[in-house]
């Protein structure tokens, strides 16, 4: 190889190390506002009686920072407050209601239409995995189908998750 060759190849390498560090640090900002910008598009069910409940779309922004986090539902509750102060969410709610969101099965079918819906722009470039979002278990695997297909599938699930 010559010179001005692994001149150019270092060169590009750094490039890429240096966008992958800038990705990196703005990773959970611009997981944040993706993901506030996919729950806006959640329709609010009018609720006719009873104390005011947790709007599901900051519900479900909640939920899903707080998987996304990794990190104990106490501990936690001091990104939620952040994103509050940032108008991500109206309100920081407690843990216990987080958790009520990430059991609760009538948010299976708006998580799966969030997955459908996010995965959207990537149409064009992937077509080797899809998401299967189970309600059973708290397993997340990638399992490859029968060879015949040679497809790969995703699969996570959300019934149970750390305190």
């Amino acid at each position: 190889m010559k010179l001005h060759s692994r001149v150019l190849l270092a060169f590009v390498l750094a490039a890429s190390v240096g966008m992958q560090a800038a990705a990196q640090t703005a990773e959970k900002e611009t997981f944040c506002r993706l993901l506030r910008d996919l729950c806006n598009g959640i329709p609010e069910v009018e609720q006719q009686r009873g104390r005011p409940r947790l709007p599901i779309g900051d519900a479900l922004f909640s939920a899903t920072f707080k998987v996304y986090s990794t990190v104990s539902a106490r501990r936690f509750m001091t990104d939620m407050r952040d994103a509050e102060s940032k108008g991500l969410v109206a309100h920081a709610p407690c843990y216990n209601s987080i958790f009520k969101v990430i059991e609760s099965a009538e948010v299976t079918p708006i998580i799966q239409s969030l997955i459908t819906t996010s995965s959207l722009p990537l149409r064009a470039v992937e077509s080797d995995f899809a998401a299967i979002l189970l309600a059973s278990d708290c397993s997340a695997s990638i399992a490859t189908t029968p060879r015949s297909t040679g497809t790969k599938s995703i699969c996570a699930t959300t019934s149970r998750f750390t305190r």
